[in-house]
């Protein structure tokens, strides 16, 4: 069995991050917050001070509580209870933590936190799952953002559902709660030696999805078959066909072909400006297949669907931070194939290179691949009979690119690094057209 700990301080949104994670993965999601939360709960309900040790310690005996799992969902139940709805109120969050520092508490929970995981792949967050509960998971992370990005996310949470909260209480609860969980003299909050910091303040959701699945694929690389993205028969009767016609009806003129490795894989990169630009891309890469995320809804139909699928399209969810995307992307170059990706994410309207966004990063460091730049240069709209030239640089070596960590930051700085390559070479090729 696989296991995948993440530990972190409250609010950092292990629980939301941890459970798409094992959603993308196939794993079991074990949200160990929530059992606390359930004996917290419950101490609460009986009258008892969460911090009495002989307390709340006598009344374990008459308390059970549960993880199920329905309709793909982690239910919280105590003794029988669905109490999932109650566990995330503020007051309950601190009983919680009071109560965790109880040596009874996570004694009473410990075992069942264990054989979740010998029975199942799982992805498991708390505060001490790396240093106490799942010592030998192949991978720890411990994730954390600033005390005021975490109490903001827990306050606008909070709010969502109706509640009336003061941030300053939030912030004030939390750095409270972070104080008592560092502090307890049974498994105190801390990363454990060989885990992966991973700091998400400042990022989006999907931001902090991407980066630890980023992680746990570079810790957990799976064997790809060679053969898993051959080249279609469909695809092979294009690159006979194809490039004749191409350069005769798009005058196109490709530079730097020869830079472009034979065989293994590697991500071509290039700047967006029509819907012909994964055809004039693939032209410079023959007699490789190029593959490329494509939105969802031209899967839809059946047809258009499987002929888009043939020629190495694979779905992508835009604008919903696709994780699932970028972990096919990452495969494809780690089974040797050939990965186009256009970081603009989008055509650009005046045929000129924008922004680039994070999703190239991703790929990159999951597959530890190579990139090489491209640009695609026309001083008018694409279509035929016009002129389109395309140059190739300088390979961009995963050393170059590498992550110094896993945050928004660096994935910016390589992808802005990328991007700047490619703009180069859009400049230098319009200058000389």
């Amino acid at each position: 069995m696989i296991a995948i700990a993440i530990d972190g301080p409250a609010g950092a949104g292990k629980s939301t991050i941890a459970r798409v994670a094992a959603k993308e993965l196939g794993y079991l999601y074990v949200d160990t917050g929530a059992l606390y939360r359930g004996v917290g709960l419950f101490v609460l309900e009986q009258g008892t001070e969460p911090s009495d040790e002989a307390g709340v310690a006598s009344l374990l005996s008459g308390l059970k509580v549960d993880l199920a799992f329905r309709e793909g969902e982690q239910r919280v139940l105590v003794n029988g209870e669905d109490v999932t709805a109650r566990i995330r109120t503020p007051e309950v969050s601190m009983a919680a933590s009071r109560a965790s520092a109880i040596p009874a508490v996570r004694e009473f929970l410990f075992h069942l936190q264990q054989d979740m995981a010998k029975t199942n792949n799982v992805v498991m967050d708390g505060r001490d799952i790396g240093t106490v509960v799942l010592p030998n998971a192949q991978v720890k992370i411990f994730l954390t953002a600033s005390p005021e990005d975490r109490a903001r996310r827990r306050y606008e949470e909070l709010i969502q559902k109706g509640e009336t909260v003061a941030y300053e209480a939030v912030l004030e609860d939390l750095k409270q709660r972070d104080y008592n969980d560092s502090h307890r003299a049974v498994a105190p909050l801390k990363p454990a030696p060989d885990s992966v910091l991973l700091d998400t303040t400042g990022n989006t959701l999907e931001q902090s999805i991407a980066q630890l699945l980023a992680v746990i694929r570079e810790r957990l690389p799976k064997a790809v078959s060679p053969g898993k993205y051959r080249m279609s028969k469909l695809y092979k009767l294009l690159t006979i066909i194809g490039p004749a016609i191409l350069h005769t009806f798009f005058r196109l003129k490709i530079e730097g072909k020869e830079k472009l490795p034979k065989e293994g894989g590697y991500i071509l990169a290039c700047n967006h400006i029509s819907n012909f630009d994964p055809v004039l891309l693939a032209v410079a890469v023959v007699p490789r297949q190029v593959r490329y995320m494509a939105k969802e809804e031209l899967f839809r139909g059946k047809l258009t669907g499987k002929f888009i699928r043939a020629l190495g399209a694979f779905p992508v969810r835009r604008g919903a931070g696709d994780t699932g995307a970028l972990n096919v992307g990452a495969e494809i170059v780690e089974s040797g194939a050939v990965m186009g990706i256009f970081p603009e994410g989008t055509r650009s309207d005046d045929l000129k290179p924008m922004r680039a966004k994070s999703g190239i990063a991703v790929v990159a460091s999951i597959a530890g691949a190579d990139v090489y730049p491209a640009a695609i240069i026309s001083k008018k709209e694409v279509g035929l009979f016009g002129k389109v030239r395309i140059i190739i640089g300088d390979r961009i070596s995963k050393e170059e690119m590498a992550m110094t960590e896993q945050s928004h930051k660096e994935m910016k700085r390589v992808a802005g690094l990328i991007m700047n390559r490619i703009t180069k070479l859009w400049e230098r090729g319009y200058e000389e057209m």
